[in-house]
């Protein structure tokens, strides 16, 4: 089958919108024409090599799309279904094998290590192009993805914007919903306003959270916070936020996130809190950072610090509840979602680093 793909290349980071070739599925995979794909700070990530991927590569991880055909060995999808497609998981792992697919022990080789049996379904006049990024590289018209990381999803809800439901979405919305679980009145600030943190502070209204803070540098971002229903903002420019947030608060928060993956944020994020507060950290951080934190300051406050990865989510139930909680009116994700015409996909990246938008999404038509 024939598709057309943004290719990124050795040494460069500007993706090539180039045709390409597919292969044959596996038997355990799903042909999936894409309808929409969001761009995310771990696309980022690797356009600019701070992590690892071979080149020439197609990223993008975010994809939701149509079932055009299926392996032989997949049940419960057929052509015609929408799908929303998100990270890989081995299946066999001690993890995986208790239903914690969203912590893998061998998470990193099942979305960065391509294919199982080593080869590569992409192609461009015979040059393999590496794929099956987070096991579906969905900046392509037509992805191949896996029956493990494949979300059937109902057939009215806007197709092209749910994407972000398998990576950043999930993981704000599901850090709140699953692994903080606030009551209602709880307090909780959220670090970085970008598309983890924003819909984060989606999931903590729904949940009747009280206040809602939210520090970012970028006055756009925090404009969006507002909207959404933020009723505190801070520039991360202003100084003493903690003491600021404990003043506002009368002691602390009773959860933090951080959306950064900075040590001073998430040291200022781990001070926001109160006497036995929460901090969840969610954002990506290069390969080998520290940090430096008081460590009475955890023991004498019953403090606890946690990553949470993919929101603690299980995806194939957590994302069709997510777009029944959408549909129903309940989380305005639309709200956070500029869309761009595939062949914008350098834009897009661009518009999201300079802040311009929380969520780009990548359109096909």
């Amino acid at each position: 089958m024939q598709a057309r793909a943004a290719i990124l290349r050795q040494d460069d980071t500007t993706f090539h919108i180039e045709d390409v070739e597919i292969g044959p599925l596996n038997d355990d995979e799903v042909l999936v024409e894409m309808v929409g794909a969001g761009i995310c700070h771990t696309d980022e990530l690797f356009r600019s090599d701070v992590y690892p991927f071979p080149r020439p590569c197609i990223l993008g991880h975010e994809g939701s799309g149509r079932v055009i055909e299926t392996g032989s060995a997949v049940g419960g999808l057929e052509a015609g279904d929408h799908v929303v497609l998100s990270v890989m998981f081995c299946g066999h792992c001690r993890r995986c094998q208790e239903g914690q697919h969203y912590i893998c022990e061998n998470i990193y080789e099942a979305n960065f290590g391509g294919r199982g049996d080593g080869t590569n379904a992409f192609s461009h006049n015979g040059e393999c192009i590496h794929a099956h990024f987070d096991g579906q590289s969905s900046f392509s018209t037509v992805a191949v993805s896996n029956v493990r990381n494949t979300i059937k999803v109902r057939k009215d809800a806007p197709l092209e914007i749910l994407g972000p439901l398998g990576c950043g979405f999930r993981t704000g919305l599901g850090a709140l919903i699953n692994t903080f679980d606030p009551k209602a009145g709880e307090s909780i600030v959220v670090y970085g306003a970008g598309s983890v943190g924003l819909s984060a502070m989606l999931a903590a209204n729904l949940m009747g959270c009280h206040p809602i803070i939210t520090v970012d540098p970028n006055e756009a971002r925090r404009n969006a916070a507002r909207d959404i229903g933020a009723s505190h903002v801070f520039d991360s420019a202003e100084e003493d936020l903690p003491a600021r947030i404990i003043a506002l608060t009368g002691g602390g928060t009773r959860y933090a996130l951080d959306t950064t993956g900075i040590p001073a944020v998430i040291r200022d994020a781990l001070e926001s809190t109160g006497v036995a507060g929460f901090l969840g950290i969610l954002g990506g951080s290069p390969l080998g950072t520290e940090l430096v934190l008081d460590a009475n300051h955890i023991l004498f406050g019953s403090r606890r610090i946690q990553g949470i990865q993919m929101g603690d989510a299980v995806g194939a139930t957590f994302i069709p509840n997510m777009v029944e909680l959408m549909m129903a009116g309940k989380l305005p994700l639309e709200k956070l979602v500029t869309r761009y015409p595939f062949d914008q996909i350098n834009q897009a990246f661009e518009d999201t680093k300079a802040g311009k938008c929380v969520k780009a999404v990548l359109t096909f038509d």
